[in-house]
């Protein structure tokens, strides 16, 4: 290798080896560079979609706040069971065929399963129930159903004590 490099012209030599430094600058800035520069990227992007979730979370936590005081100073309507009142508005709201099971939990708790239900009943039955009855929604488990628009629901609704 020596021998071959010393029969080159001065000038051959300083062509391959201004060559071969620009080769490995080359391969520096796609080895290392390139993919620093698209993990940053990358992550900023990462960043930029977890701060708004979080300003997300922190306005619907806002609202829920805001939500949960102005429905625990409701009293039912009635005073009708919470079980019966789960089944008049269902029937309402033509829910009944899909609600599949009601469990009372505790005094003042229910669960409600709903299967192939459509979801904009659903919401509304719910709504009903909030705005004109008091029920709080406690926790809920939704499915997206095997038709569109149409989900199975497991939901824990709790009366005004």
């Amino acid at each position: 290798m020596k021998a071959w490099w010393d029969g080159l012209a001065p000038r051959e030599q300083q062509l391959i080896a201004g060559g071969a430094g620009l080769l490995i600058l080359l391969m520096l800035y796609v080895a290392i560079w390139l993919p620093l520069q698209s993990s940053r990227t990358s992550l900023t992007e990462q960043f930029e979609q977890q701060r708004e979730t979080l300003r997300w979370m922190q306005q619907s936590a806002a609202e829920i706040r805001q939500l949960s005081a102005r429905t625990a100073n409701r009293r039912p309507a009635t005073g009708q069971s919470l079980l019966g009142l789960i089944d008049q508005t269902a029937r309402a709201q033509q829910l009944s065929d899909a609600v599949k099971r009601v469990q009372p939990d505790g005094t003042h708790s229910v669960r409600v399963w709903l299967e192939n239900a459509a979801f904009d009943d659903v919401m509304r039955w719910l709504g009903t129930l909030e705005q004109g009855h008091g029920v709080a929604l406690e926790a809920l488990n939704v499915e997206r159903g095997e038709t569109a628009g149409r989900v199975s629901a497991r939901l824990t609704l709790e009366s005004p004590k």
